[in-house]
């Protein structure tokens, strides 16, 4: 698009871009976390008034071509960033995906393999659905089921409905796809990375939290008891054929566990 953008005044049929419609009576906050430089992949974040975080993710991977695998990895790549980087309950991804479901694609493997790290599954996984195609192309008849919805593997069983949107006026070749899940309607606490942090056994171990002079006398006494091998900053040796790598990965060795054991 960025391409396309910088050749001048556009022309013909409009394609690209992405975007999401919140209904404000819901009482959701949205927050856009990051967007992709070339705008294929948008990571949002829908907070329910429960605490109840759902990480959205809005995507419009490319078609096959010449570099069509490095392109997709990318996006994969940004996604699982995302989901390693900010905090949520569970995680939604929709969109126009450019590749039907089934392992004979390449591009459907290569996004299977990122459910399975981050536990998400088709939404029509149980519910079903009889969808016939999600892209029509008029002048060749053409179609295909391309465009998906992949929820968290927890929430499958939650998806009451999956179907294509036909009542309604739409100008696009592509038919908009719709599912109904019930949220948690308890309250959620979704811990940050600061506080996973915290409340796990490192916190235990940092310096501003313990007995600073404790710390400092048991470090003395460990390490005033290590044998420093001077003569090596005096000494020289052959780059290619160096006789005091032993001696150096000791005395590392034997200065690093004291500092750890205190």
């Amino acid at each position: 698009m960025y391409d396309k953008l910088s050749s001048g005044i556009l022309t013909g049929r409009p394609f690209g871009g992405m975007g999401i419609l919140i209904r404000k009576c819901l009482g959701i906050t949205v927050n856009v976390l990051e967007i992709m430089s070339n705008c294929r992949v948008a990571a949002t974040c829908l907070t329910f008034s429960n605490g109840y975080k759902l990480m959205v993710f809005i995507v419009y991977f490319p078609c096959q071509g010449n570099d069509y695998t490095n392109e997709l990895l990318e996006c994969l790549g940004f996604i699982e960033k995302c989901v390693s980087l900010y905090d949520h309950n569970d995680i939604m991804i929709l969109g126009d995906m450019n590749f039907e479901c089934n392992t004979r694609n390449a591009g459907y493997n290569l996004f299977l393999n990122l459910c399975k790290d981050i536990s998400v599954e088709r939404a029509d996984l149980i519910c079903g659905s009889d969808i016939k195609y999600t892209y029509y192309q008029d002048s060749t008849g053409n179609n295909s089921i391309i465009d998906h919805i992949f929820v968290s593997s927890r929430l499958v069983n939650d998806i009451s409905e999956y179907a294509v949107c036909e009542s309604i006026v739409n100008m696009s070749d592509h038919l908009p796809v719709a599912c109904n899940f019930v949220a948690p309607v308890q309250m959620v606490h979704t811990k940050s990375p600061l506080e996973q942090l915290s409340s796990s056994n490192s916190g235990s171990r940092r310096w501003d939290k313990g007995d600073l002079l404790f710390y400092y006398n048991v470090s003395y006494e460990n390490l005033s008891k290590i044998h420093v091998p001077l003569s090596l900053l005096c000494d020289t040796c052959d780059v290619f054929r160096c006789v005091h790598w032993t001696c150096i990965n000791d005395y590392y060795t034997v200065r690093w566990r004291p500092c750890s054991d205190g």
